[in-house]
């Protein structure tokens, strides 16, 4: 089974082979409408002159100028479009007609939502997606969207809320996750973009044959044009979804499948599917955009086709019977589901084969390496055993701004009383009352924190922290920075934290631009390479035979022809010397990022063991490099792995 990072690199190029038949499109619309308008214009002259006329179909000035009006009409429609999607999921989920979910809702449907993609999440190691209601639509679907797993959303229907229970509302947010991992929602969006700019060309054409109707005489000709246009255009529209179906049919049954894996519940995926067998309106949407968007939903948003050609989606019955083979066609009556309490997280029920006492090995490594971005069940399990210990409170806290905030600084308050009361001092004079006095409030619920929950705290309060405005986010910023540096020095988990909530919010509230990827080879990050093997290796281990040791046995992944990597000193491995290596390893091709987070994965587990702040590290080098992490090493660290 193709692992995370060959997935990734799988869509990069299938990104290239749309491009392609893009291009191809285009050219053949070019031709088209060359075509069609030198047939036009020869029998305007037909018209005009009695006298035979000389005339060639060929004519290269004229295809000159026919290309370039034709190709500056299609890419200004697919740039507009691109524009109109560039903030990503967020933006596209409005669009669509999404409403976002506030964190503190009191809804228990929305709060459901909440809870199983918190959980989902935090068992995937990937930030937690915002959540989107689309309020209008009583149909049974969902989406995901985004340019990256650091933006994706969530979106489902408001009839997917109130009629699926947890179990099936799992199953459809878990093939949400997969679309996420697969870097599906990028091609969605790429498509939406591209197909509009063909759109462009039939909706001029109809423009014109509108113009027709108040007009008479020579506005014949350009309701010819028109008429001509319209059908060039949605011939052009016509074959481009027949690409968009046929891409999105084969990704939605490597989605079920992928759900089916994590969830290890093949009901509850099988049972939405079921619901909307059974339901009369389906899976349908009302929203006007639902055809440009087809290839997104979880199932068909439009309604039967007329050729299984240009269906989005694998028939439903084929879905539900690769998932329950007993399933004879019969569907089921549905009815709103009333729930009574919020079920902030599934009771955890530990499998009795789970063990946590296994000793680590090349084998274990290579499962912690396999786990990135495709989660398991027993992820699910560990996510929710630690979501379980976690006060109402302090839950509740994560989904409110003052909280959420208050809560990133405790987290960060030393133990030390002298330094904690220096930062208490720090934050009275530079932070709002309200926040300062629930700092104090939050502190007293996590005295005897458990370092496991510092990171999965962190997690949940990012999807409220980035509602920050820009002065907000500045202010919170300014006031890590104060706190960090009360004691002269920056720790690990000070470095992990403040990396992973800025990687976050940073390109959220300030928006930042991604960086694509631009290097192929080790070569060209090999300076990069060596500080973070160099700094994993003294983090890990203290004696300098150890170290060396380590830092060898983790290098030897990155083996090329004529690559040379040496252990730097501690003095060259500042954080400031990490984050500038690890900005340049984000431009790198998916497979290269799969041998460096195996080369700091080697280097970690040389002594056999893993301390938390060693798996927060990995974990943090993990999501800045776009990796997503479970919280496979989290847990297991307690013991051994």
């Amino acid at each position: 089974m193709r692992d995370f990072f060959e997935r990734q690199e799988e869509a990069r190029q299938k990104t290239f082979r749309l491009i392609g038949l893009f291009i191809l499109s285009v050219i053949l619309i070019i031709v088209s409408v060359h075509i069609a308008i030198s047939g036009l214009y020869y029998l305007a002259l037909l018209y005009k002159f009695e006298e035979s006329i000389k005339f060639s179909l060929w004519d290269a000035e004229r295809f000159l100028g026919i290309a370039v009006i034709t190709l500056s009409i299609i890419l200004t429609g697919s740039l507009c479009k691109t524009r109109e999607l560039k903030d990503g999921g967020p933006a596209i989920a409005r669009l669509l007609g999404g409403r976002q979910v506030e964190r503190n809702t009191k809804d228990l449907d929305e709060i459901k939502l909440l809870n199983v993609i918190e959980e989902m999440a935090i068992a995937s190691g990937i930030p937690v997606p915002d959540a989107f209601v689309m309020d209008r639509e009583g149909g049974i679907n969902a989406f995901a969207a985004g340019f990256d797993i650091d933006d994706a959303v969530v979106c489902v229907t408001k009839g997917a809320l109130s009629l699926l229970n947890r179990d099936e509302l799992q199953g459809v947010v878990a093939h949400e996750f997969s679309h996420i991992f697969n870097r599906d929602t990028v091609i969605n969006i790429r498509l939406m973009g591209w197909l509009h700019g063909i759109l462009v060309i039939g909706l001029i054409g109809e423009g014109l044959l509108r113009v027709l109707r108040h007009t008479r005489g020579r506005a014949l000709y350009l309701g010819l044009a028109g008429g001509v246009l319209y059908i060039l255009g949605y011939i052009g529209l016509f074959f481009g979804k027949l690409i968009k179906s046929a891409i999105s049919r084969q990704r939605e049954f490597l989605a079920d499948a992928a759900a089916v894996q994590y969830t290890r519940n093949p009901s509850g995926l099988s049972g939405a599917l079921q619901k909307i067998g059974g339901l009369s309106f389906g899976s349908r949407l009302i929203h006007p955009k639902v055809s440009e968007a087809s290839h997104m939903y979880f199932s068909d948003g439009v309604g039967g086709s007329f050729s299984s050609l240009m269906a989005t989606h694998p028939p439903l019955f084929d879905r539900i019977k690769i998932l329950d083979p007993r399933f004879d066609g019969s569907y089921p009556q549905v009815e709103a589901l009333k729930l009574s309490k919020p079920e902030y997280f599934k009771p955890y029920k530990p499998r009795p084969h789970f063990d946590r006492s296994r000793i680590i090995s090349g084998a274990a490594a290579l499962a912690i390496l396999e786990s990135i971005g495709t989660p398991m069940k027993e992820h699910e399990e560990l996510a929710r055993s630690l979501l379980s210990n976690i006060p109402d409170a302090i839950r509740i806290a994560t989904r409110e701004i003052e909280g959420a905030i208050a809560l990133i600084y405790v987290l960060l308050l030393d133990n030390d009383p002298d330094i904690r009361n220096k930062q208490l001092s720090l934050l009275k004079d530079h932070e709002d009352s309200k926040i300062y006095a629930e700092t104090d409030t939050i502190s007293a619920y996590l005295k005897e924190l458990d370092p496991h929950l510092r990171l999965p705290l962190a997690d949940l309060s990012i999807p409220t922290l980035k509602q920050l405005s820009t002065g907000q986010y500045t202010k919170l910023k300014d006031n890590i920075i104060k706190l960090v540096t009360a004691d002269e020095k920056m720790t690990l988990f000070e470095y992990v934290l403040s990396s992973v909530l800025m990687h976050n919010l940073d390109a959220h509230i300030l928006k930042q631009k991604r960086k694509p990827h631009l290097i192929y080879s080790v070569k060209g990050v090999a300076r990069e390479c060596s500080i973070v093997l160099s700094l994993l290796a003294h983090v890990g281990h203290h004696d300098n035979d150890t170290t060396l040791k380590a830092f060898q046995h983790g290098s030897r992944i990155l083996a090329e022809p004529y690559l040379r990597m040496d252990l730097l000193d501690v003095a060259d491995c500042t954080f400031k010397a990490l984050n500038a290596s690890l900005e340049k390893l984000a431009t790198t091709s998916p497979l290269i990022k799969k041998k460096v987070m195996a080369a700091c994965l080697e280097c970690l587990v040389f002594d056999g063991s893993i301390n938390v702040e060693e798996a927060e590290l990995f974990r943090a080098i993990g999501e800045m490099l776009g990796c997503p992490v479970p919280p496979w090493l989290i847990f297991q660290s307690q013991g051994s792995i």
